[in-house]
């Protein structure tokens, strides 16, 4: 797993402060948090006890990544690889932002142009000019072993229906599916392969798994997820003894080596689906979730496939460390009266898919409207979530681990909105009536469920559906959005402390920090027609206890990182309510957004965790506003600090090529009743921003332009990643003078 390359040191262990080892930025923490019963993953626990140092960062005073140093805690240790989650150190005095010097964003440049604010562009990777929607960054390390790939940073785009000439293959024109780019040297980057979305078969490598043979070439492959054989067999082994399990899981020897890409084969109607990944430049077909199911008692694989052909498939995630999946589809005959929700998976093997449930917020998993009212307002055995009979569909869940124990699902993507907090070991083992059997099953003896109904994990295709009391036992909490408004990412970002709250004096009687949920609504309309303006959100989702030297912990449950006392967090469960703390927004003007030709409004939330940037920087894709980063160190308060808006294509570059953008027509109103205005303009528009294990931001565009790869440059983003630690209690002066009592 461990591997040597320039940049990595091994010195001693600092572990799970930021990757920040200058300025006396970082803060130590001794070793990983783990339980008996919930260990620290195994792959993480490795690393640790290897010696590994990360690397630090930035590597220059402009806050910029190095491309040689990387930081294997991403890659081994935070979700969806593990379930440990960085500390975040106090950069600001009391003030919090108030004395920060508010940055002022320029205006942008024209639509034709490329307009950025404290980022810069490194690299460029045109896609094939193929439209893209989700970027994941994997780091193939020794996962292999084979010395091509090693330590290489490979690019997966999920792109949109479409098609486009692949000249990876004598310029066939194929439908859009996945494309997979080596991006190890930025400013270099290799186009591997483009696995077209479409028809599969049964696989010839792998013969045990089935294919979809009507999977549609037109929906393209927006979704990809990636884990390594030799974590999912090493973790999940692990956990399953840990739990308890009568037989414990011994895991499947041919897996190691090998990688595995989780992808969506068309988008709405569709299906789910493995491929092998080992060698990026030559994918196999694995198998089909429904085509290609297991059951799974007590050591023993049984095939146990169901018709394939799905609906309503979109955005997945997968925990690497315990190979539980949390798919987002419907299955045709099921009568889910919220047709796109969750089917839940057990990937630990992957070329056995085990079916463990399907779920729907309340409301949404029966056939058909249900007779009740509202739950906040007429809570019944038979009230819906939300504003909306049936509620909306499920956009993306995000599971933090096994260990902080919550699955964060937006509901709605655009209106009807939903945010809701379910617990992680109810949810994956709620339809299990016994500790044994969710141990056996999941590798969690947790959150099983004495009551569930008969028909509560109920097989794909079967026409019977779990009940209401089925569906609100993992509920921890919701919130529900104004109708104009949905859920399309919801991903948290613990332990962020708030500098006017670091003194003891306070009525915690300690250093306060706040656990946060950054949420977005989709806009959906080209030219800002006939909708609200369409936002983002910090929410408050938890009060904790920052690591210190306190003689008593206020109670709660002590989880996510801590060796001793003095590192714990201690959690005072405040996730039951969740509460808005402040609005990210982007004017249309200056930039004249919603007269640009494609839509403007926020998307996706960044979700991979960068520990420099953890706590102190986000970022939200905004489609035609670009991709969009704020300060979030004091969450009262965001600042924006950075935006990135690419030029159109197709262009060539000293440092990678844009693909050709699509013109986008529409119609703009630039008054209230007024008459339309014709737009037509090759205008790019950011979907996704993600980050990978050097810091670098992967921005990729839904018009065709590609992916752009950059960093910041300086300015406000360089003076919060450089800022050293505060002590509690500063005032805000230069002198560092304690605040009077």
């Amino acid at each position: 797993m461990l591997s040597t390359f320039r940049g990595t040191r091994r010195l001693g262990l600092l572990l799970f402060a930021p990757a920040l080892l200058w300025g006396g930025v970082a803060m130590a923490q001794n070793t990983p948090y783990g339980t008996a019963t919930v260990p620290v993953n195994a792959t993480c626990q490795a690393l640790v006890n290897s010696g590994y140092v990360p690397p630090p960062f930035p590597s220059d005073k402009k806050g910029s990544p190095d491309p040689n140093q990387m930081n294997l805690l991403v890659d081994d240790c935070y979700p969806p690889y593990g379930n440990q989650i960085p500390n975040v150190n106090n950069t600001e005095d009391e003030s919090g932002n108030l004395n920060f010097p508010g940055p002022n964003p320029p205006p942008p440049n024209g639509f034709d142009q490329e307009s950025a604010w404290n980022l810069q562009a490194v690299g460029y990777d045109d896609n094939q000019s193929r439209v893209i929607y989700h970027p994941v960054v994997f780091n193939y390390q020794n996962w292999t072993g084979n010395t091509t790939w090693r330590n290489h940073e490979i690019l997966f785009n999920g792109d949109i229906a479409g098609s486009a000439p692949n000249p990876l293959n004598g310029n066939v024109v194929e439908p859009n599916g996945t494309n997979i780019v080596d991006v190890t040297v930025p400013n270099q980057t290799v186009a591997l392969f483009h696995i077209p979305a479409g028809p599969t078969a049964t696989s010839t490598q792998y013969p045990l798994g089935k294919g979809d043979p009507n999977a549609p070439t037109t929906n393209g492959a927006q979704m990809v997820r990636v884990c390594a054989g030799n974590q999912l067999n090493a973790d999940s082994v692990a956990l399953s003894a840990a739990s308890g399990a009568a037989v414990p899981y011994t895991g499947n020897p041919a897996l190691n080596n090998h990688v595995y890409l989780l992808r969506q084969n068309g988008n709405g109607t569709g299906t789910q689906e493995i491929w092998d990944v080992s060698n990026p430049t030559a994918p196999v077909f694995v198998t089909d979730l429904l085509a290609g199911n297991y059951s799974y008692s007590a050591g023993v694989f049984t095939p146990n496939p169901s018709p394939p052909g799905m609906v309503s498939t979109h955005k997945s995630w997968w925990e690497c460390d315990t190979g539980m999946a949390y798919i987002v589809a419907g299955i045709p005959g099921d009568q889910f009266a919220t047709s796109q929700h969750m089917l839940v998976y057990n990937l630990r093997d992957p070329t056995r898919p085990v079916f463990i449930r399907a779920y729907a917020i309340a409301g949404g998993q029966g056939p058909g409207k249900t007779t009740g009212g509202n739950c906040t307002n007429a809570p019944s055995s038979t009230c819906y979530e939300g504003t909306t009979n049936p509620p909306g569909s499920l956009h993306g869940p995000i599971s933090m681990g096994n260990l902080v124990n919550r699955v964060y699902n937006p509901w709605g993507i655009g209106s009807n909105g939903v945010i809701q907090i379910t617990a992680r070991d109810k949810l994956i083992n709620g339809c299990f009536t016994s500790a044994a059997a969710a141990a056996d099953l999941t590798g969690t003896a947790t959150g099983f469920n004495p009551s569930a109904s008969a028909t509560c994990a109920a097989l794909p295709h079967s026409g019977t559906n779990p009940t209401q009391a089925d569906v609100l036992f993992p509920q921890v909490s919701v919130v529900t959005m104004q109708t104009t408004q949905g859920g399309h990412s919801s991903m948290p970002v613990f332990g962020v402390p708030i500098p006017e709250q670091q003194n003891a004096y306070l009525s915690k009687g300690f250093p306060v920090g706040w656990d946060l949920l950054f949420v977005a609504s989709e806009g959906t309309a080209n030219n800002c027609s006939g909708q609200d303006a369409h936002e983002a959100w910090i929410e408050t989702i938890g009060i904790f206890q920052l690591p210190g030297p306190f003689a008593s912990d206020p109670g709660g449950f002590a989880n996510v990182t801590g060796a001793a006392d003095q590192f714990r967090k201690t959690y005072s469960a405040t996730d039951a309510q969740q509460w808005p703390a402040a609005t990210l927004s982007v004017p249309m003007q200056p930039g004249g957004f919603c007269a640009k030709g494609f839509r403007f409004g926020a998307h996706a939330v960044t979700e991979a965790i960068f520990p420099a940037y953890y706590g102190k920087i986000q970022c939200v894709s905004w489609f035609g506003g670009g991709e969009r980063c704020w300060d979030i160190r004091d969450p009262k308060n965001p600042l924006p600090i950075a935006y990135w808006i690419s030029m159109p294509g197709p262009a060539s570059t000293k440092i990678g090529n844009l693909g050709a953008t699509i013109a986008t027509a529409g119609t703009y109103f630039p008054a209230p009743g007024g008459t339309g205005v014709a737009v037509d303009r090759n205008v790019t528009d950011q979907d996704y921003g993600e980050f990978d294990d050097r810091g670098y931001i992967y921005v990729v565009d839904r018009a065709g332009t590609g992916t752009a790869i950059l960093q910041f440059n300086g300015g406000t983003p360089a003076q919060i990643l450089q800022a050293p630690t505060v002590p509690p209690g500063t005032c805000p002066s230069k002198n560092g003078k304690i605040c009077p009592q």
